[in-house]
């Protein structure tokens, strides 16, 4: 009975598959993992919907953490109810979203749901340019390249821009074209 066992051990040892060797890391310049017409969505614990971000493809390169996307689709909603939905036709984001490049046909339409100071639905305002440059932690934008900043009738063209949140300052540079409506006569 041993000598049974003994040779039926040895031929599961024989007849087992050799051990693989761990293949190695994918250079650090090449991606390591990809997604197509992916969606990724964050809810708060109420169920409510905070981020959502689409692409047609996207990559993850671990050398500097980094994410591409193509053809970005992205929405955001704050705490006080203010939507954000930005489009690009490509996008680098660390892995994080804290450190956000967007190129190539930019579109970032803000829209706060809460009434102007006489009670009146605001105008959504909408910047487009062909590179933005967005960084989360300190809530910044900015872009050396044209951009267009759109509110209702309102338009502002300059050859650069610079926001944070902190100051509430918004900083166009270049020759900067205006384009203000008066506002409209109170009864």
């Amino acid at each position: 009975l041993v000598l049974l066992l003994v040779l039926a051990t040895a031929w599961l040892v024989r007849s087992m598959p050799a051990a693989e060797e761990p293949k190695p890391a994918p250079p650090p310049n090449e991606p390591d993992y990809y997604m197509k017409d992916f969606r990724l969505r964050n809810f708060n614990p109420q169920g409510v919907l905070q981020t959502e971000i689409q692409g047609a493809f996207g990559d993850h390169l671990p050398g500097n953490d980094t994410i591409r996307t193509q053809q970005l689709r992205s929405y955001s909603l704050d705490a006080s109810g203010v939507e954000t939905r930005a489009t690009a036709d490509r996008s680098v984001s660390d892995s994080k979203g804290k450190d956000i490049q967007l190129y190539d046909n930019v579109k970032v339409v803000r829209t706060d749901p809460r009434p102007d100071k006489d009670g009146q639905p605001r105008v959504p305002t909408i910047l487009e340019s062909d590179y933005l440059h967005v960084i989360n932690q300190q809530e910044s934008i900015r872009t050396d390249r044209p951009v267009r900043i759109t509110q209702g009738k309102d338009v502002i063209n300059g050859n650069g821009l610079e926001y944070t949140a902190e100051s509430k300052v918004l900083r166009i540079d270049g020759r900067v074209r205006a384009q203000i409506q008066p506002a409209p006569a109170r009864p």
